[in-house]
């Protein structure tokens, strides 16, 4: 079958926290398999939690059963197997193996002298948790420290120099403004979207408020993904085209420069975390560029906590939030770069949407409302098929949807910051610390003298 690899045994998962896939098919068949594997039954808790079939492909890999060590498991029930926390008994076969962990300090991982590609140049890599930024960036300068990456909102002071060099790769997260666009709310109407966002500068505005270290953005696929839509760009703004949108709309300018309609101003408030400042700026300049166009926005700090996850819940009080997204499957707000494959389902399908009293959901990602078939169809389309091309034809149409619809006004994402010793080198090419993906040939990294 095309869906990975081949399996052979009796597969039943069992999925802790995750709900329970049943029945899975039987596989017991040595000499070939003609048929693909087949679901049988998805509980219903599951569909309510994760959406409809199919589901997204990171979910599937961590729902699939890999190459399991038969001499540590064989002895142990399935409740066991099921609470295995892997972090703390660590098992596998790559260049290096593990040898200590010091939780929320190091870890040492030691050369794999029986590593199918060859033994690794390294001895030994230890990964070390610096306490704040000055301490490693110090480690760094005196040697002590040979590869570093740093918070994306937080870069180091250091210089390239002969004895370093600095990149950074694109968090796989990003921060935008999210309309409100059920029926009834002022942004509703598609052209009030399209004109704030042909309002604002967004290169300028990621410029100014990250100080040059964001990069902005038109979708929400990471230019580290595989299926990066280059063929939509970030745009240059527009004043005439969007006072023209609003002008289309109906809304006329009032004696205050406030366009109107029907006896109701034009304004909106703007909800923003009080407690980032970048966030802060950005807000202030999108109020700042929308006044231009004669539409009020009032920029409101909150608390995270008490404020801003209330408006991303029922009833979805309000009309702007900027907020960021980060893809965290394993760990709550921290944007690993495990999974760069490109899935905005949870946040614009409209199976995603709350139903009203009744729908006991938690947890509804489509906060704005967001609804549109021809979305629907293309995102759906690139979860079920197994053709690359296909599956790229799909994204592009699904994040065009979301280009001329503007359920967001796409901002930025952060550059995480990775500074290198240049002793560090790979017999197999220059190291690559703009991408993610820069310690993929670890095994070839050697220490010049």
């Amino acid at each position: 079958a095309d869906v990975g690899e081949r399996v052979a045994g009796l597969v039943r998962a069992h999925v802790v926290d995750r709900g329970q896939v049943e029945e899975v098919v039987d596989l017991r068949q040595r000499g070939g398999i003609d048929a693909e594997p087949v679901l049988v039954q998805i509980d219903e808790k599951s569909l309510q939690h994760f959406g409809p079939w199919p589901w997204p492909r990171p979910l599937l890999a961590e729902l699939a059963v890999p190459i399991l060590p038969k001499h540590r498991l064989q002895n142990r029930t399935p409740e066991q197997i099921g609470n295995l926390n892997v972090w703390n008994e660590p098992i596998g076969s790559g260049p290096f193996k593990f040898d200590q962990r010091a939780p929320n300090e190091s870890i040492v991982f030691l050369r794999n002298e029986a590593y199918f590609r060859s033994a690794p140049n390294l001895d030994q890599i230890a990964l070390v948790v610096a306490p704040n930024s000055s301490v490693a960036q110090d480690a760094l300068r005196d040697g002590r420290l040979l590869v570093a990456e740093f918070a994306g909102d937080a870069p180091p002071d250091l210089d390239d120099s002969a004895e370093l060099r600095s990149g950074a790769y694109p968090e796989n997260g990003w921060y935008g403004v999210l309309f409100n666009v059920r029926e009834g709310r002022l942004f509703a109407d598609r052209r009030l979207r399209e004109a704030l966002a042909r309002a604002v500068d967004v290169s300028a505005l990621v410029a100014e408020v990250t100080d040059g270290r964001g990069q902005p953005i038109a979708t929400t696929i990471s230019r580290a993904a595989w299926a990066y839509p280059v063929d939509l760009p970030v745009l240059p703004p527009d004043l005439d085209a969007a006072r023209q949108l609003l002008d289309d709309a109906g809304w006329t300018p009032g004696a205050d420069g406030v366009r109107e309609r029907d006896g109701q101003r034009l304004t909106a408030r703007l909800w923003v975390r009080g407690d980032d400042s970048r966030r802060v700026a950005a807000a202030e300049r999108i109020a700042a560029a929308a006044a231009q166009i004669g539409m009020a926005l009032e920029v409101t700090p909150a608390n995270f906590d008490t404020v801003i996850l209330a408006k991303l819940a029922p009833p979805y009080d309000f009309d702007l939030l900027l907020g960021s997204w980060v893809n965290a499957p394993n760990s709550a707000g921290f944007a690993t770069n495990r999974f760069y494959d490109p899935d905005d389902f949870a946040l614009f399908h409209s199976s995603r949407i709350w139903q009203g009293q009744g729908d006991a959901r938690t947890g509804l990602r489509n906060a704005g409302g967001f609804s549109n078939a021809e979305y629907d169809a293309a995102i759906e389309t690139a979860r079920r098929t197994y053709d690359p091309a296909e599956r790229a034809q799909a994204i592009l149409q699904a994040q065009s949807v979301l280009v001329r619809e503007r359920p967001y006004l796409f901002l930025w994402t952060d550059r995480i910051p990775v500074v290198i010793n240049a002793r560090v080198r790979s017999a197999a090419g220059t190291i690559a610390i703009d991408s993610p993906r820069y310690l993929w040939d670890v095994e070839a990294w050697y220490i010049q003298p």
